[in-house]
């Protein structure tokens, strides 16, 4: 194929050309005065053998320059692939374009996303009449904007302009698989073409390699993409780029009570060269303290606030890093909940209960949370919700409203502490769920295992963690203790008291936790009680029940978030707004009975509100955070690109114009005029200098003659 065919003319009058000076052209003949003229004969005629072959020669050689200078402004094309190898053909294109947060990063006035945008719109406004093209988003799943191949150019570019950048993460490989997949379906002997526009991030090329990828599909197959497809990778990224910003953030303690010291810990990710930072904690939007960082890729960096004095309530709170190229991710939002110590409800006879009652008054003394005492009787009447924690001391039996009850309590994320007595008989256990076992027998300890030193099954256990010193706790004697026939699958047994005999379980069950003793709180089983362990143990105990309560202080943004625990189970009606005051949807479930409540379009980072049947004004509820792992920026070599795909043939570009001579390469054909001209440049010096080298011979004959 030839651009510019009519050149072809020129090329063969060109080519003529010297063929009709080398036959107008007469040969000189040398006058040699000699006598003996049969020698000079016999030069004569291997003089001009030698001189028609040297003719000859200057005649190919500029006959074939002449032809390639015709022939290069012809600007002839060759096809590298495809079914017309003569000329374009009608073709189908996949588009597929990187949506994730990342491609938000600012190079120069633009973004990566906004090239991105304008090299799909190259690419569909290049498309010939009868060719087809669809687009797809790579996000956490494949988006479709264009499912199907259409032709449909000016619906193609406006699509375009709508799009809007993701506020997640990206899968290149479930987007490719779809748009591949998409292509293939009606092919028809059309050349086909895939396009992957993105930045220079390696993060998304990950889900090439996994097993499985983006909504559970099979992983990636090299093989979908066949002989006779091109493959177009765009890097519109740069090549080292810079970023900073808070990853995450951790409150201790957990819940924070007035007065009681508290800090936030700080981690801060960063892509790039070390630099100096600075980290900002803002507090109900006014700013409260400052660090500065030094970063250094890519460990993170981590940084400690320690918190002022805070009133009862919900504070919102951020940290904050200075501007960059990605905006997105320099500001981390979360809410600091300072609540009072909520009190205990302890269950049972003032006999059987004395010495927890003696033990949480004492505790009692450091904030005012005071336990209350009532009867097993007068359980079912008793209002659960302002107490953090139950102590059941030798209650059972207990009506099966007490018990449900008590398992709502629990599920809703609070503790529940047993301790057995002789007042409940086996089968009394038989109707609870939430149990960490099914106790089998009350047993009488022979006198000679009666002493049993307790040791830690769960050293890293929170109650573990706060209780041990790293001594031996201390011996007890046991004379009677529960024993189980069966333990729920994720049930833990926090202390043995010697030969593996369980001491305490423990039970997560719905949001809280049941924690069950195997002996009573009084002397009458053990003397537990009057050891100098009971006490923090106990305590230990209520504030590991309080911790169960409290509530994330942010939530990462894409995951659909359950409402139980941030609004109160009885609400009939639930709004909640977004940062801009916008309406989220939120849906519902019933499970068991119950309505479950949960938001699934979290999007917008901030700081959200709930307004409920139970709370009319709108309350500062949970905080929404992007995920930051594409804020790590590491770059992808390009030479490790067909490695990902599993192919070898590959075109890619790092800028819209390297783009476009590569989709001319690919469609049309690449054009040979330039290296034309030089073949004929050479050919033209080599003459130059072949003829004079014949004219040289020539005179230095017609000289010595």
């Amino acid at each position: 194929m030839f651009l510019a065919p009519f050149f072809l003319i020129a090329a063969g009058v060109g080519a003529a050309i010297p063929l009709i000076l080398h036959m107008m052209q007469k040969r000189k003949r040398v006058q040699v005065p000699f006598p003996t003229l049969r020698f000079l004969q016999l030069a004569q005629k291997q003089s001009s053998r030698r001189v028609r072959i040297e003719n000859l020669l200057l005649w190919l050689i500029r006959t074939l320059a002449m032809a390639l200078l015709g022939m290069a402004f012809a600007m002839p094309i060759l096809r590298r692939q495809g079914f017309a190898w003569l000329g374009k053909s009608s073709r189908d294109v996949a588009i597929v374009i990187d949506a994730s947060y990342s491609m938000g990063y600012t190079t120069g006035r633009d973004t990566v996303w906004i090239r991105s945008i304008d090299a799909a719109k190259a690419i569909i406004t290049g498309l010939g009449e009868n060719d087809r093209f669809c687009i797809y988003l790579a996000r956490e799943l494949a988006d479709p904007i264009i499912a199907e191949p259409v032709g449909d150019k000016k619906m193609g570019l406006k699509l375009l302009d709508g799009i809007e950048l993701g506020t997640g993460t990206s899968q290149l490989a479930p987007a490719v698989t779809a748009a591949v997949t998409a292509l293939r379906k009606d092919a028809r002997g059309r050349d086909l073409e895939l396009h992957i526009l993105t930045d220079n991030q390696a993060l998304p090329w990950e889900s090439f390699n996994e097993r499985v990828v983006g909504g559970g599909t099979a992983a990636w197959d090299p093989q979908i993409l066949g002989d006779h497809i091109g493959v177009f990778v765009t890097l519109l990224g740069v090549s080292a780029p810079e970023n900073t910003g808070p990853s995450s953030v951790e409150l201790l303690p957990p819940i924070i009570r007035p007065g009681s010291p508290a800090q936030v810990s700080v981690s801060l990710t960063h892509s790039g060269q070390g630099s100096q930072t600075t980290a900002t904690l803002f507090i109900d939007g006014e700013p409260s303290a400052s660090r500065q960082l030094g970063t250094g890729a890519p460990e993170d960096t981590s940084a400690g606030f320690v918190l002022p004095p805070l009133t009862v309530g919900v504070h919102e709170a951020r940290i904050e890093t200075p501007a960059d190229n990605l905006p997105v991710d320099d500001v981390f939002h979360f809410l600091i909940r300072v609540e009072k110590q909520r009190p205990s409800l302890i269950v049972g006879s003032p006999e059987d209960t004395l010495f927890v009652r003696t033990a949480l008054r004492t505790a009692a003394g450091r904030d005012g949370a005071a336990p209350k005492l009532v009867a097993p009787a007068q359980l079912a009447g008793e209002p659960l919700d302002p107490y953090a924690c139950v102590i059941l001391c030798n209650a059972l039996p207990l009506t099966g409203q007490a018990i449900g009850a008590l398992e709502d309590f629990v599920r809703r994320g609070r503790m529940l502490l047993i301790f057995p007595g002789m007042q409940a008989a086996i089968s009394d256990y038989a109707s609870w769920t939430c149990l960490p076992g099914k106790p089998a027998t009350i047993n009488d300890v022979p006198l000679a295992l009666r002493r049993s030193n307790l040791s830690w099954d769960q050293p890293r256990h929170p109650m573990a963690r706060a209780l041990r010193n790293g001594d031996t706790l201390p011996p007890l004697t046991v004379r009677y203790s529960l024993t189980w026939k069966d333990l729920h699958p994720e049930t833990k047994s926090l202390m043995s008291m010697g030969s593996g005999r369980p001491f305490l379980l423990d039970r997560a069950f719905g949001a809280g936790h049941v924690l069950l003793f195997a002996i009573s709180a009084d002397r009458s089983w053990s003397d537990f009680p009057l050891s100098p362990f009971f006490l923090p143990m106990l305590v230990q105990g209520i504030d590991y029940g309080s911790g169960l309560g409290s509530k994330d202080p942010f939530y990462w943004a894409g995951a659909p978030l359950p409402l139980e625990g941030l609004v109160p189970h009885n609400a009939t009606s639930v709004s909640v707004m977004d940062p801009h005051h916008h309406r989220v949807p939120v849906s519902g479930t019933t499970q068991d009975g119950r309505t479950r409540l949960s938001v699934n379009e979290l999007t917008e980072p901030g700081v959200y509100t709930i307004s409920s049947s139970e709370s009319r004004t709108g309350e500062k509820a949970f905080a929404i955070n992007l995920r930051r792992n594409e804020s790590d920026l590491t770059v992808i070599p390009t030479n490790s690109l067909g490695k990902h795909l599993g192919i070898d043939d590959i075109s890619i570009a790092a800028d819209l114009a390297t783009l476009e001579r590569l989709i001319m390469d690919h469609r049309v054909g690449r054009a040979y005029g330039e290296q034309l001209l030089w073949i004929a440049f050479i050919l033209v010096i080599i003459e130059f200098i072949l003829a004079n080298v014949l004219l040289r011979k020539s005179a230095d004959a017609t000289k010595h003659a």
